[in-house]
């Protein structure tokens, strides 16, 4: 058993032996292949913004050593080679008679055959900037069931600078809709929010704004009112059916309160009578500043005639 062991041992040494001679020589020698090699573009970054991810890599056709080209393909951290771009948002390709003096002024330790990459094509634009008026458009709060808004919405601050590609800021009214993102509101709102940004190539300065404004619920009531008369004969001739009237309204719960009807007018005038079925409309003059969404009913009142 021990002589097996032995040649088997010898039969290892001898093929690693071989392998590592091969592999050597095989270095040592000259090659024509094609590599990909990683590219880097040089341009401001603080005044352009990339509208698509760049080209990461081109393919080469090179003759040079194993050796060389192990370094080239296989080992880590290669320096990529660079692409100056004077004026980026201009530059919308790079075709290969651009990119073989780059390539071949940068890879000095290849022989450099041919590009084998068709035109590299860049989506760059130049970053513009624009400040814009904050806006919420109230009808668009979701507010809980029966609340509504009882104060002015306060924005801080009430304008942001909006940076980002020229197309886009452009295209930019001067009053930007700012969105809550929240649901059935029944408490004041105080809070920080995010602004809601139409894409992720745009930032804004700053990035945060407080919204603030006052809720509260209303209920529903209703009173009687008499009306008042105006244009009506004093013989009574022409009288009207009801000489009262039902005023609903939606009040706050901080407001609600017991009201008299004195505090409403309804005007009933005789002028304004439908002669095909003898109706009046009554029209409400005043009302309690309170009270929101006022209505009365009945809306057509019948006039008799003696």
């Amino acid at each position: 058993m021990s002589y097996f062991l032995e040649n088997w041992k010898v039969v290892i040494i001898s093929l690693i032996g071989a392998t590592t001679f091969w592999f050597f020589n095989a270095l040592n020698k000259s090659y024509d292949t094609t590599i990909n090699y990683p590219v880097e573009f040089t341009f401001s970054r603080d005044s352009n913004v990339v509208m698509q991810p760049l080209p990461a890599s081109i393919r080469i056709n090179v003759s040079s050593g194993g050796w060389n080209l192990l370094r080239k393909t296989f080992w880590f951290n290669v320096p990529p080679i660079e692409i100056p771009l004077d004026q980026p948002d201009k530059t919308r390709y790079i075709d290969r008679g651009q990119l073989f003096p780059l390539v071949v002024n940068q890879m000095s330790e290849l022989k450099v055959n041919h590009i084998v990459s068709d035109s590299l094509f860049l989506f760059i634009e130049s970053k513009k900037t624009k400040n814009v008026l904050l806006k919420l458009d109230s009808t668009k709060i979701p507010l809980g069931p029966n609340h509504r808004i009882t104060s002015p919405i306060s924005i801080k601050p009430d304008s942001i600078l909006l940076i980002g590609p020229s197309s886009f800021i452009d295209s930019l009214q001067s009053e930007y809709s700012l969105v809550l993102n929240m649901q059935n509101i029944d408490d004041p709102v105080n809070q920080n929010i995010h602004v809601n940004l139409p894409n992720n190539l745009i930032e804004s300065e700053p990035k945060e704004i407080n919204v603030s404004f006052n809720v509260e619920q209303f209920v529903e009531e209703q009173i009687t009112v008499p009306v008042e008369l105006a244009g009506f004969p004093r013989d009574s001739s022409r009288y009207l059916e009801t000489g009262e009237i039902i005023v609903n309204y939606l009040v706050a719960d901080s407001k609600k309160r017991p009201f008299d009807p004195s505090e409403f007018v309804v005007l009933v005038d005789l002028s304004t009578i439908d002669k095909k079925d003898s109706t009046i409309m009554p029209i409400l003059l005043f009302h309690p500043p309170e009270i929101v969404e006022v209505t009365v009913l009945p809306d057509q009142l019948k006039v008799v005639y003696e």
